[in-house]
């Protein structure tokens, strides 16, 4: 596209290779040019051929293939696109006539002739969103932003302070040089911050480019005008009508939404081809199939073109209900042998989903919007978008409009998947309403998920246990009338987990390796890797460390064959667990430390918090008392974000045992007797092995009860309410 630098890269080409041509390297600029019959008398005139010096009738184009076909020498033809099937005939007739001659040409797209070679010109490297971390000079579009910037301003340097805002700039601008050194030159009158800032509005800030500059490099509007006015009708048309995609789009997206506006499959394959080729759209392929999109440039300028036709929000609702298909018909089939296959189509798709969402939400359609999240409900789950998801269905809950009831459900349920992991304010009601909605209209698969889901719910406070096996009961049943093979896979498998809490661990490991051999017989390489993590799990909690270790291990391997960071740190997780029981702490802290990365990018507080807790139970090894606090108080702190009971329970006992272990009577019996305050008054339920370990805590405390300063401190603690309590653990109250 223009503005990358192709004349820039040809002429340093061409004077690398000056040395190689005994008669010269010759620049034949088209830019100014408008007239095709003038190309070929152009090229002579910068040759010193002139037409006066034709015979025997013969025009300029045969006057200079005579005079070029014993010469050996370059010519750059530069700017051709507006001129190409004049330039293209020049070229072809020069390669024919004279052997010697070579040729570099620069434009938007191929000359199409025998003998060409093609170089796309890329733009430059900008700094990756989440790569490693690399000297900033390392990278072409910001080496360029700052010589520019320089160039305006002789004292601009990076700093810490603006060195964030420069890759930004670098990023939004696709590293197009002509961008970034249009807004390098506002760094006279803007910070770098500012100009970032204002790059939504790019067209208007990235004006004033040289004077001697082609009108069309002196701003970025100019330059894609320039483009744009080389198009076809049709070709702009799909241009302006593609801008509504986010993130690419594939052939049958395209067709989808273009319908019949601008002919049948083969017109539109063939206007994409020419938009390919006049490089305004890009083209990736991934397994074979292609994959079309735009720089974020070109988008923004197709996007205003579209708003002035007026048809902006008629290709967005088409957009809208072309991925709401589209997340419906994957729903299915993400619960199926074919999972991977559609959880990387959706993965593929995913800005586009959100596109849509927007869309549907900004216009009040409460509808397509319930629609939408609750067929992406699985999805989110399944590749850890989870605070993205309850994001998205806060907005939902709060639009003017209700959704229709079964909408409502399906919506509900799926805002019910953030119960597995373990945020329970305001979600057990959302998915009690959807059940109490799935009876009312008679919808036994909706019943039997809401019920899964509640039964699960269970687990987390360790209460209502005996109700939690009864409604996972009813679930396996009704998924069995269904026939829905992974639905009582699904509901075995915390059946299992359920019955464990209880104290059958023989039964609970029966029903989840049931659950285990169904999903592998159904194909589901993610529900496998989960139910692998769960059967650890509970050879983990009966001290079964051979056991679990491979279980662990392998759910680690199916996690990477999927691609599933979060199922990977769970499995990392229970590894660090083992390592950890089996006093191997370096091994465990290496896990633990990766996968408490992971559970904090995607906003899982729950394991999060857990692996808080077991690395500070490290620190404390390695007698680093201070982090171990440290360490410890941030995952009460994320306990105490999801109220998980018999969590903080733990926590406040731990705080209590490092505040002893370093010397600190007075606050270890405080939140001792804060402890047993909050068990007694939460009514928390405690698992076996936590109960052991509380027990302890307690045991170890109480030699200190006859003496009696830290028996009036524990009696101040016993007197803290719970939020006195968890503040005074936390360090946020020093007094009591």
């Amino acid at each position: 596209m223009g503005g990358i630098g192709k004349t820039r890269l040809a002429l340093h080409a061409a004077a690398e290779l000056v040395g190689g041509y005994p008669d010269g390297v010759w620049l034949v600029e088209f830019a100014k040019l408008r007239d095709p019959e003038l190309v070929s008398q152009h090229a002579a005139s910068v040759l010193g051929v002139s037409a006066q010096e034709a015979k025997d009738g013969r025009d300029v184009a045969d006057v200079l293939t005579a005079y070029l076909s014993d010469k050996k020498l370059l010519m750059v033809l530069d700017n051709c696109e507006h001129l190409i099937e004049a330039t293209a005939e020049l070229a072809e007739n020069l390669l024919k006539e004279c052997p010697e001659v070579q040729l570099i040409a620069t434009s938007r797209e191929n000359l199409g002739i025998p003998g060409e070679k093609s170089y796309p010109v890329p733009t430059m490297e900008v700094p990756p969103e989440n790569g490693e971390a690399r000297e900033l000079e390392d990278f072409e579009s910001v080496r360029l932003f700052v010589d520019r910037a320089m160039a305006a301003v002789p004292d601009f340097r990076t700093t810490s302070g603006n060195s964030a805002p420069i890759v930004n700039i670098c990023r939004q601008l696709d590293g197009i040089p002509l961008a970034i050194e249009l807004a390098a030159a506002r760094v006279k009158i803007l910070a770098p911050e500012q100009i970032a800032d204002r790059l939504q509005d790019r067209f208007q800030l990235l004006a004033g480019g040289p004077r001697t500059a082609l009108p069309r490099h002196q701003t970025l509007q100019a330059t894609m005008e320039w483009s744009y006015s080389l198009l076809t009708e049709p070709e702009k048309s799909l241009l302006m009508q593609l801008s509504v995609f986010s993130g690419g789009w594939t052939l049958e997206d395209a067709e989808g939404l273009v319908q019949d506006d601008l002919g049948g499959r083969s017109e539109i394959l063939e206007l994409l081809s020419n938009l390919v080729d006049k490089s305004l759209v890009t083209v990736k392929r991934k397994h074979g199939l292609a994959r079309y999109g735009m720089l974020e440039t070109v988008r923004q300028f197709a996007t205003d073109k579209l708003s002035a036709s007026g048809d902006a929000d008629d290709f967005n609702q088409r957009h809208a209900h072309l991925f709401i298909k589209l997340a419906e018909d994957a729903d299915p089939r993400i619960r199926s042998a074919d999972q991977l296959e559609w959880l990387e189509h959706l993965g593929d798709e995913h800005e586009n989903l959100r596109a849509a969402l927007r869309w549907v939400i900004e216009h009040n359609q409460a509808d397509e919007a319930a629609r939408l999240v609750g067929a992406l409900g699985w999805f989110w789950f399944l590749r850890g978008f989870w605070e993205e998801a309850w994001n998205w269905l806060t907005k939902i809950l709060n639009m003017v409009d209700v959704p229709k009831p079964h909408l409502r459900a399906k919506l509900f349920r799926a805002g019910g998947l953030e119960l597995i992991r373990g945020n329970l304010a305001g979600r057990v009601e959302l998915v009690e309403e959807a059940l109490d909605i799935y009876k009312d209209v008679g919808d036994e698969e909706g019943m039997a998920w809401c019920l899964n889901l509640l039964g699960q719910a269970t687990t987390f406070h360790r209460q209502d246990l005996e109700k939690g096996v009864d409604m996972l009961k009813e679930s396996i049943d009704l998924f069995q009338n269904l026939g829905d093979e992974w639905g009582v896979a699904w509901s075995t498998r915390y059946l299992g987990q359920i019955i464990d809490l209880q104290g059958d661990g023989n039964r609970a490991v029966q029903l989840q390796r049931e659950a285990l051999q169904q999903f592998e017989d159904l194909g589901d390489i993610w529900n496998t890797a989960h139910s692998l993590y769960l059967l650890g799990g509970t050879f983990r909690h009966h001290g079964d460390f051979e056991e679990a270790k491979p279980l662990f291990q392998e759910s680690f391997s199916k996690s990477e064959l999927v691609e599933d960071d979060v199922m990977a740190a769970h499995a990392m997780q229970g590894l660090g667990l083992v390592a950890l029981k089996t006093l191997h702490y370096r091994e465990a802290h290496e896990h633990l430390r990766d996968a408490l990365e992971i559970m904090l990018r995607i906003g899982d507080e729950n394991c999060a918090s857990r692996v808080l807790a077991n690395l500070s139970q490290i620190a404390q090894h390695y007698g680093d008392y201070d982090q171990a606090t440290k360490l410890q108080q941030q995952s009460l702190q994320g306990f105490n974000n999801m109220y998980r009971k018999d969590q903080i329970v733990l926590g406040l006992a731990r705080l209590a045992a490092l505040e002893e272990k370093m010397g600190s009577e007075i606050r270890a019996a405080r939140l001792l007797g804060a402890t047993e305050a909050f068990l007694k008054m939460s009514q928390a339920v405690l698992a076996q092995v936590h109960l052991e370990e509380y027990e302890d805590v307690i045991a170890a405390l109480q030699k200190h009860k006859e003496d009696e300063v830290f028996s009036k401190s524990y009696k101040e603690g016993l007197n803290l309410s719970s939020d006195e309590a968890i503040a005074y653990a936390l360090g946020e109250i020093d007094k009591v």
